[in-house]
């Protein structure tokens, strides 16, 4: 594919300063970024305090029996949208927003405007849902206006983020420097091109859902506006396969870390860049709504794409492997967040294979909740890891990266009591009480193993406030690197092999002096730091960028 690229003139593209006002009037796809970033990290602490709150309801009934009264579906169902919405897909689009053009040597992201309209359409969107939950809307609320006001906010959510992704997808297809094949794309920017393509199948049909919701819904709730029926309208969107298209940016951010881990080329980098399509391929799940209540077929494809969807893990572990034993692997701090959060996301894959053996019976327990608990931390965990990878670009300074190594590892600690705890209740039969068919007349004291039951809630409420508290650290590490004074810091400090590393810290508006040109996935990668990049089979002095 031929690309060209122009150096945007200030007046068209005005820079991101420090006062609100200038990020307010900047479509400097940096300054766009890291606003996503910051009130994604917002939202997500706030998504883990709902989980807290909405699990003391878990409590032994003689401790904190019905203290959220009728306010327990919403609040439950507020939680999970805050953290898949809310949270954790705007950290990935703003992680990709800011680092995807530099990566593919952009000086801007496609369609700049639109980029800046869909975050401020995002964030009123934001603000509006949960104004919905505070007057008793939201799925299963018992306010009509809250509720309309819910589903109009909520379609608000979803087209802000696909024009974030159309943007993002865009960037990655057609601006793409000299001499970069998708082949030699860096694996995070292939990564955010699927993960948009994903979102961009996904959402649409998510639309039309909360489009019947509210034409039901205003028509007196005949069928799909019934508030026990609403969550249930969507609820596809929380559990596998889509739950998967938002882990799909955290495999391109190990992919882009286990290169500079191991100091060489990723053997076998289109092999991984074709096992993360492989992966958001499968994780497209729109189509699968019925679940195991569809036609013969469909309950074939919700039992098989389970156990499909791990064999892409496991060919880029393999690629992962092979690259550390070629090279010489080294101790890098961003890659200790990046496996604890993929060892989370593999066990939501593999609690995913578990829920649909039928003899289990984990269906509608908190086994779901384990597993969507667990792709979404294990996501934000890596996340985490890939700010403080970038955040010599992103905050111009390092002043703040230990902190957030130790924030990834308080909020992977937090995440793996919370998922421990939801398991093993769910294999204890503990219904996800409020999508049961009789969530009000639900007693824990009815089930067998009660007593364990409600120790293991008491666990998962701590789990939910560990992870928390390690958004606060990490907000704590943003603010530190935000505010410290800038200071001249190396262009390329970790040795990276990428073109992001090869502008300054942080970059100008424009990002390169002249537009780069590659010959290889690693252009950065010097003939001393190890071999050319085998999809490419070219040598290793011809791994350089011009510049």
């Amino acid at each position: 594919m031929t690309t060209t690229q122009t150096t945007p003139k200030d007046d068209i593209l005005p820079a991101g300063g420090d006062t609100f006002a200038d990020l307010l009037g900047s479509a400097d796809h940096k300054a766009i970024g890291r606003l996503w970033i910051v009130a994604s990290l917002i939202f997500t602490f706030v998504a883990l305090v709902l989980s807290a709150v909405v699990g003391a309801e878990r409590l032994p009934e003689s401790t904190l029996e019905g203290f959220l009264g009728d306010n327990s579906v919403p609040l439950w169902a507020l939680g999970r949208i805050t953290l898949l919405f809310l949270g954790v897909v705007p950290l990935a689009i703003g992680l990709g927003t800011y680092v995807a053009p530099l990566q593919v040597g952009a000086s801007t992201i496609a369609f700049p405007r639109a980029a800046a309209a869909s975050f401020w359409v995002w964030l009123v969107s934001a603000g509006l849902v949960i104004s919905a939950f505070s007057i008793e809307g939201g799925p299963g609320g018992t306010s009509e206006t809250g509720i309309n006001l819910w589903l109009t906010a909520h379609i608000g959510l979803a087209l802000s983020l696909g024009m974030a992704a159309v943007c993002i997808v865009t960037t990655v297809l057609t601006l793409r420097v000299p001499g970069m094949t998708l082949l030699r794309t860096p694996a995070f920017a292939f990564s955010m091109l699927i993960f948009g393509s994903m979102l961009l199948l996904t959402l649409p049909v998510l639309v039309a859902n909360l489009g019947l919701i509210w034409l039901d819904h205003s028509q007196g709730a005949l069928l799909f506006g019934e508030p026990a029926s609403q969550y249930v309208q969507i609820s596809w969107v929380f559990s596998q396969p889509s739950l998967y298209v938002a882990a799909i940016p955290a495999l391109g951010i190990v992919a882009e870390l286990v290169p500079v881990a191991t100091r060489g080329a990723q053997k076998g980098h289109g092999v991984v860049l074709g096992a993360i399509g492989a992966f958001g391929g499968l994780s497209f799940g729109a189509w699968l709504q019925p679940g195991l209540n569809g036609t013969a077929t469909e309950r074939l494809l919700y039992i098989v794409l389970p156990f499909l969807t791990v064999v892409p893990l496991l060919v880029m572990f393999g690629g992962f492997a092979v690259s550390a034993k070629a090279n010489r692997p080294r101790g890098f701090a961003p890659m200790v967040g990046a496996t604890l959060g993929l060892l989370l996301i593999e066990a939501g894959v593999i609690f995913g294979m578990l829920s649909v053996i039928d003899p289990l019976e984990l269906q509608g327990t908190t086994f779901a909740t384990a597993q969507m608990n667990a792709v979404l931390i294990g996501t934000a965990v890596v996340l985490l890891a890939g700010l403080q990878y970038w955040s010599p670009k992103i905050f111009g300074n390092v002043g703040g990266t230990a902190l957030l190594n130790t924030a990834a590892a308080i909020t992977f600690l937090g995440g793996l009591v919370l998922v421990a705890a939801d398991a093993i209740s769910g294999f204890l039969d503990q219904p996800d009480t409020y999508l049961a068919d009789d969530a009000d007349g639900f007693l824990l004291s009815s089930l067998d193993n009660a007593s364990t039951i409600e120790t293991l809630n008491l666990v998962a409420l701590v789990g939910s406030a560990i992870a928390a508290l390690g958004l606060l650290v990490a907000f704590g590490a943003m603010t530190k690197l935000a505010g410290r004074r800038k200071t001249q810091v190396d262009d390329n400090p970790w040795d990276a092999h990428t073109l992001e590393w090869a502008t300054t810290s942080p970059p100008p508006i424009g990002n390169f002096a002249s537009i780069p040109e590659v010959a290889s996935a690693t252009p950065l990668l010097s003939e001393s730091d190890g071999e050319s990049d085998n999809a490419d089979s070219e040598s290793a002095d011809a791994q350089a960028v011009s510049v």
